[in-house]
């Protein structure tokens, strides 16, 4: 596959705070379009106990940031996640993988028993979860999550290995991969809305950055990735967004930013995607 045409080439390593601070600019302004500052709150703990959503149904949405107002309209009454006085959040991705990208290839074929790895933390590397994500029947989302025994986000260590072994074992019937390592990198901020009777979470992330292979690829500056979640198939967030005229797109973002940092890897599922984001290559 050769890489996106026609893409810009930015360098980002002068940004500041690793692009960041610009990351949480743009995240302010969206939330202050969205006016999240006039909708009720939930914290952590209530979050978890309204929508923890470990096994789920996931649509996931690429979205012009100037639509999200109207697309807020048609959810209806939800909350925002507020953490330490703030409505978004800043989220740090390491996945693994083996040499060979198994758990990408496995994405890219659609296996049906497919799952990815990764660790991630908001802001704290030291509070770093450990997740395993494994897909179920009739694409059901499962997710399996500990605290990361460590030692950091991007070293998984003997107990980590075990931890995921015995998902897998559980899951699929399946061992370990083979050798795993820190093959890319995802950062972004993220606003989290939840309707509180339908149980279901509304994500929506911005300033989407993924660093693979040497690369560190700039995704969505005018684009948000929305995601729904519920615990039914048919969820109603899902349902009002397709009602008002939008149509769920195959997005995951370690996927998308592996096809557009590697030259040699087939990515054609993700091309739409890519093509709307219109990716920023930095060196």
């Amino acid at each position: 596959m050769s890489r996106m045409p026609a893409m810009s080439r930015t360098d980002t390593r002068s940004a500041p705070d690793d692009g960041r601070t610009d990351d949480r600019d743009r995240s302010q302004q969206v939330e202050a379009a969205l006016d999240v500052g006039a909708l009720p709150t939930v914290d952590l703990e209530q979050l978890q106990q309204l929508a923890d959503l470990q096994q789920r149904y996931d649509r996931k949405f690429v979205v012009g940031i100037a639509l999200l107002p109207r697309l807020l309209e048609a959810l209806g009454p939800v909350r925002v996640l507020e953490v330490d006085g703030r409505r978004s959040t800043a989220y740090t991705s390491i996945y693994f993988d083996t040499p060979d990208l198994r758990t990408y290839r496995d994405h890219l074929q659609r296996r049906r028993r497919r799952f990815k790895l990764r660790t991630r933390h908001y802001g704290d590397p030291a509070a770093a979860m450990l997740e395993v994500k494994c897909k179920g029947l009739r694409g059901q989302t499962i997710k399996h999550r500990i605290e990361h025994p460590g030692p950091t986000p991007s070293e998984l260590g003997d107990e980590a290995e075990r931890f995921i072994a015995g998902v897998l074992e559980r899951e699929y019937n399946q061992e370990l991969p083979g050798e795993l390592a820190p093959i890319a990198e995802s950062r972004f901020e993220r606003i989290t809305l939840v309707d509180v009777e339908a149980h279901e979470r509304v994500t929506i992330d911005l300033g989407l950055q993924v660093s693979a292979n040497g690369r560190a690829v700039q995704l969505g500056k005018g684009h948000a990735v929305v995601e729904t979640k519920s615990p039914s198939r048919a969820g109603n967030a899902a349902r009002s967004f397709m009602e008002f005229g939008l149509r769920p797109d195959r997005v995951s973002k370690y996927c998308v930013g592996i096809a557009a940092s590697h030259d040699d890897v087939r990515g054609n599922p993700w091309m739409p995607v890519l093509r709307r984001l219109d990716a920023d290559y930095a060196s």
